[in-house]
């Protein structure tokens, strides 16, 4: 969970004080994930990091799809030197059902 933000009120009104563009990814629960998919995937990210100024991503939590998304973006954000890499916000969407689960995992993982 160390990829994700958790936003709170703070955190949430910063991020939309950014003028940066937003890409949101919710998607299905169960997808085949293939080479061909993270590729196009790969390529579609980039040209929104180069191209469109897309610098702040925000992903579900309880699908398949979301997750290659933050992987992929990731894997971006960590090994690429191309511009606005180094810029990259990763945003994860939590209801509150969800959140405590999360944040008892979290104080789990850093003991």
């Amino acid at each position: 969970m160390k990829n994700f933000i958790i936003l709170d009120d703070e955190k949430e009104s910063e991020l939309l004080k950014m003028k940066n563009i937003t890409c949101c990814f919710f998607g299905h629960r169960k997808i085949t994930v293939t080479e061909g998919l993270k590729k196009r995937l790969r390529t579609i990210l980039k040209d929104l990091i180069e191209n469109k100024g897309v610098r702040r991503f925000i992903f579900g939590s309880r699908s398949d799809f979301d997750a290659l998304c933050h992987t992929v973006l990731t894997e971006i954000k960590n090994t690429s030197e191309m511009a606005g890499s180094e810029q990259i916000v990763r945003v994860v969407y939590l209801t509150k059902s969800e959140y405590a689960p999360l944040e008892k995992d979290r104080k789990r993982d850093e003991k």
